[in-house]
């Protein structure tokens, strides 16, 4: 697959999609999290209850974001922030979407390496504009393209 080389999204334009899915997690955990620990919380009395649910709740807080920014990433071609701001993550050989199991391995990556300060330098040193998650699992982020539909893909195909 060929792609122009002012078809691969910028630092900025990722780091702005990184800020736009934290904003939306925010938006739609938020409230969630703050009746949980207002009706469930105020009723624990013993530390290690306490300790407990707060295990419990961020295990499932950890499930429910790695999923959906998964499943956005191989159903659309992108985590909502991505797509929100027209981007597209696909393989670079190929240019077809993700399966779930891959956008989910690329997803633990991307958390990695934005916790590694190192690993967001890297974009800067390559012409596709590459991250190191991108490197590892083979993809690149581009520009929304006419080249490339808004409908999901069929879900036989993204399926692990």
């Amino acid at each position: 697959m060929s792609t122009a080389p002012n078809a691969y999204s910028n630092f900025a334009r990722r780091s702005a999609a990184v800020i736009l899915n934290v904003l939306l997690i925010v938006a739609c955990l938020g409230p969630f999290i703050f009746l949980l620990n207002n009706l469930i919380l105020p009723h624990l009395y013993s530390p290690a209850a306490m300790v407990a649910y707060q295990a419990i709740r961020t295990l499932l807080e950890i499930i429910l974001i790695s999923y959906t920014m998964s499943w956005c990433t191989a159903h659309y071609g992108g985590s909502p922030g991505k797509l929100l701001l027209g981007l597209r993550v696909i393989k670079a050989n190929s240019g077809e979407y993700l399966t779930l199991r891959e956008a989910w391995f690329r997803f633990f990556m991307t958390v990695l390496m934005i916790s590694s300060v190192v690993g967001l330098f890297i974009m800067f040193f390559n012409p596709k504009n590459q991250a190191p998650q991108d490197y590892l699992f083979n993809t690149i982020v581009i520009k929304d393209a006419d080249d490339y539909a808004l409908e999901p893909m069929d879900l036989d195909s993204v399926l692990l």
